[in-house]
């Protein structure tokens, strides 16, 4: 999960009419195994970040310190090499001693399989498929004999009609 690329932005803020590239910067990007930090809004400068060993684990949790009023809203997470995507809802209580929230607003799996579940997997469904072909090779070989068994009966018995 390391090597993937996270990215999240706030999802449905205009672009700043004073930077042109505003629509092109984001709350926060990882890429080849490093933070992006001339791609972030100024407003996030230095206030983002992901935890590089729960990478490792798949968690893609973004943190952010210093938290304001204005940082409440919708926030889009994009992981493309996964195909998947998250959007969450930061709530932001104002004078209160409470750590924000998040709500999940709308998700796409983005939780990676534990490498030694996959491997699980692979083995149970190898050892199925191998039972259900030893099952249907072994039906194919007892009705090649029951063949076999009619064709000799019919050889030692030639007035008996063919089996059908």
């Amino acid at each position: 999960m390391s090597s993937c690329r996270v990215t999240w932005w706030r999802a449905g803020i205009p672009p700043d009419p004073g930077d042109p590239v505003s629509e092109n910067r984001f709350v926060h990007m990882y890429r080849d195994y490093h933070d992006v930090e001339d791609m972030k809004m100024e407003s996030y400068a230095g206030r983002t970040t992901l935890d590089k060993d729960g990478l490792k684990h798949g968690n893609i949790s973004l943190k952010i310190t210093n938290v304001r009023l204005s940082d409440q809203g919708r926030y889009r997470c994009l992981i493309p090499e996964l195909w998947s995507a998250s959007v969450i809802k930061l709530v932001v209580v104002p004078n209160s001693v409470q750590t924000p929230t998040t709500e999940t607003f709308h998700s796409r799996t983005l939780q990676t399989q534990d490498p030694e579940n996959e491997m699980t997997v692979s083995v149970v469904v190898f050892c199925v498929t191998l039972i259900l072909g030893g099952g249907v090779c072994g039906y194919f070989f007892k009705l090649k004999r029951e063949r076999c068994k009619n064709l000799q009966d019919y050889d030692v018995a030639p007035n008996k009609p063919p089996p059908v």
